[in-house]
């Protein structure tokens, strides 16, 4: 099913910055009423980004464009890593993984760089790739942590150079999965044949996959869904070492969890994913609204504070203000 992540950044009153990091995915069963939905509930009326699929350029192809002159806040961001994960056709696909492989860094940075400059002039500011992760298969520039970490920072460097940010992702990394069906893990996933994996690297692999996301850039980082069950017995998005490493190898970018509608989340995860991640992505504005309802009480209750809400919303604010991007208003 056709998935369209809308990045929700809201600004009222006290809940700045409650609404201001989740995400909302929306499925095409939904899209006749997302509009009405986010003028029903007030605190979606801003949304500060969308990422946007080959149909939206279908429909108009001016759309990226003509949504930033309407809201000049908002993250339009697009999934374009390359082959076999391309979302807008044509010559703004960077190389695909088999191809980057064949080319020379300075060659993998200039096609790299000429579809970060196409991705532009159709308004986009984010790009949810590279992946380096070194798990075989069709997604990923090599299986050795050094080369696929050349291959992100050149893929990085030309999404800047072109005036967008880069989304480093799955930290901490994936290399050696299993499913998680008929394994204790499977209660934390609500669909255990999406994307709940065991990684089954031992910490000195992990560690040194780990190296594979050090960047200086403005960019963003997101996170596995997936459990090491040598680190915990719970996702890494819930291991807060982890959490601390990566803000460690990208001190400036954002952290995200990779789509949290995944997991069977209580209130408890929820608050804590809130105090630890910078933006939090869910699959549905129904469920979003529920997150909201917790963060909202949990602020009543003072498990949240003002001063951890304006930090955050800062904290997005010189993000955007680094990479030129139309900062959210207080």
């Amino acid at each position: 099913m056709t998935k369209k992540l809308f990045l929700i950044l809201s600004l009222s009153s006290v809940l700045i910055a409650m609404s201001s990091q989740i995400v909302v995915a929306q499925t095409a069963s939904f899209q006749p009423d997302f509009d009405d939905f986010l003028i029903a509930h007030s605190f979606l009326k801003k949304t500060s980004g969308v990422l946007y699929f080959q149909s939206d350029f279908n429909q108009n192809s001016h759309k990226m464009c003509d949504d930033i002159a309407t809201e000049p806040w908002r993250l339009t961001m697009i999934d374009q890593e390359g082959e076999p994960i391309i979302r807008l056709k044509g010559a703004s696909a960077p190389p695909s993984y088999a191809d980057a492989k064949k080319m020379t860094l300075i060659q993998f940075h200039q096609a790299s760089l000429k579809a970060a400059e196409l991705l532009k002039k159709q308004c986009l500011k984010v790009n949810l790739a590279p992946v380096v992760d070194t798990q075989k298969g069709t997604r990923n520039y090599s299986e050795d942590s050094q080369i696929t970490h050349q291959y992100g920072r050149e893929f990085s460097q030309a999404m800047h150079e072109a005036g967008m940010a880069a989304t480093w992702k799955h930290f901490p990394g994936l290399q050696q999965v299993q499913p998680v069906y008929d394994t204790p893990y499977a209660h934390w996933y609500k669909n255990i044949n999406g994307e709940g994996v065991i990684e089954k690297s031992d910490k000195m692999t992990i560690e040194k996959n780990i190296k594979s996301f050090s960047s200086s850039q403005y960019d963003m980082v997101m996170f596995s869904l997936a459990i090491y069950p040598v680190l915990s017995d719970k996702p890494a998005v819930f291991n807060e070492e982890m959490i601390n490493q990566a803000r460690q190898m990208q001190p400036n970018s954002l952290l995200i969890p990779d789509d949290l509608s995944e997991l069977q989340l209580n209130a408890q995860n929820v608050i804590w994913l809130f105090k630890h991640f910078d933006l939090l992505m869910f699959t549905s504005p129904q469920e979003t609204l529920q997150v909201k309802t917790v963060l909202t009480k949990a602020y009543e209750q003072g498990i949240i504070t003002q001063k951890e809400i304006e930090d955050k919303l800062n904290k997005q604010n010189q993000w955007r203000a680094h990479n030129g991007f139309v900062s959210l208003e207080h």
